[in-house]
């Protein structure tokens, strides 16, 4: 149900929790309070904090080489031409013949993981080798995920396409990109952020696999330090902003 006569939020109580996350003192319920009311220049500001940077700074950042972009532009083009081809003729009404599935529209966003256009086969490249599913593509190698949450490629495509499945992949160049990773890690190996972060707590106890050797975990994580949780928190919430933005078609909070 979407609830358009919501009160808003005291932006002071907002501010409240965006500075508990960005110092790692937030509560899962608060955390869960905050997003609904998050918006894109809220999360602009938040990874401005985390990183230091600004938006145009993270568009630089995510931008690919001259040459790169031009490949990886290159990729999708031919991934889509295939994708038209194989949507006509009433595509969606049809099964594969040879495994007999109903067939599938897909649209995809994301980073290398979807997008890897030099020597190497990638997620989606595999997946697009299945004969019932058609996939076009918008991702883009080193894309930032907030990135993807500001240019909103995806929205015009699943209005036109309407497809079955949307596939998103991002994150991963937010932490290592130009180098940040660096900043996640403390050489000391005394950080105790884990114990304030709820909800990398939260995680940690409803992961359905925990680690093998809890006492390498423990280990490890004493290296971590609280700018890494507070991505981890803000991860979430852009998440939350792409996947409640589809579900709503941006019209209210669920």
């Amino acid at each position: 149900m979407i609830y358009n006569d919501r009160k808003a939020m005291d932006p002071s109580i907002k501010k409240c929790l965006i500075d508990k996350l960005l110092n790692n003192q937030i509560t899962v319920s608060e955390l869960v309070e905050l997003r609904p009311e998050i918006n894109e220049f809220d999360l602009s500001e938040i990874i401005q904090h985390i990183y230091d940077l600004n938006l145009e700074q993270v568009r630089k950042i995510a931008a690919l080489a001259p040459v790169m972009a031009k490949v990886d532009a290159l990729k999708n083009s031919q991934r889509n031409t295939r994708f038209i081809k194989k949507v006509k003729n009433n595509f969606r009404k049809h099964s594969a013949k040879h495994n007999g599935l109903k067939n599938r529209v897909i649209v995809v966003e994301g980073d290398s993981w979807f997008n890897y256009p030099i020597l190497l086969s990638d997620v989606i490249d595999w997946v697009s080798m299945e004969e019932n599913m058609a996939v076009y593509s918008l991702a883009s190698g080193g894309d930032w995920l907030m990135n993807m949450v500001s240019a909103k490629k995806y929205v015009e495509q699943l209005s036109t396409l309407q497809p079955d499945v949307f596939i998103i992949s991002g994150g991963g160049n937010d932490l290592v990109g130009n180098r940040r990773i660096a900043a996640m890690v403390t050489h000391k190996g005394d950080s105790n952020e884990f114990e304030n972060s709820a909800f990398a707590k939260y995680l940690y106890q409803n992961a359905a696999n925990p680690p093998d050797k809890p006492e390498d975990f423990k280990r490890g994580i004493q290296f971590i330090s609280k700018d890494f949780y507070a991505l981890l928190a803000f991860f979430q919430l852009q998440y939350y902003f792409i996947i409640n933005g589809i579900l709503t078609g941006g019209k209210g909070k669920r």
